[in-house]
């Protein structure tokens, strides 16, 4: 997603009663842009044997398949697909998946890896 906030700045304001002089000069500034913010994403198809993981960037994707609740091979695999995306290490990454039996255990295991919701 590519947005950008902007600020308005009034530099200086002249006006005149009676419709005589109206003057207003005002200058866009950039605030925020995170055009170039680089997102992880993660979804998880998790069932008791295999976590089915869908990696993608907006742009493109990757799946793999791991043993499930396998941390090191999850950790792994967040690895694998920050170098296939070309993404630096402090990417922001967000996940998805289902509560369900794992998702409450998984959901702060995540969160304490510094992975959003």
């Amino acid at each position: 997603m590519y947005q950008a906030s902007y600020k308005l700045r009034i530099k200086e304001i002249k006006f005149s009663e009676g419709g005589k002089t109206k003057m207003i000069q005002s200058q866009m500034i950039q605030a925020e842009d995170n055009t170039k913010k680089q997102h992880l994403y993660i979804a998880f198809g998790l069932s008791n044997r295999e976590w089915k993981l869908a990696f993608g960037d907006e742009f493109k994707h990757r799946q793999k398949l791991i043993s499930a609740r396998c941390l090191n091979l999850l950790q792994a695999e967040i690895e694998k697909a920050r170098k296939h995306f070309g993404m630096e290490a402090r990417v922001e990454i967000y996940s998805c998946y289902e509560a369900g039996r794992d998702g409450f255990w998984l959901h702060r295991y995540l969160v304490s890896c510094g992975i959003k919701r």
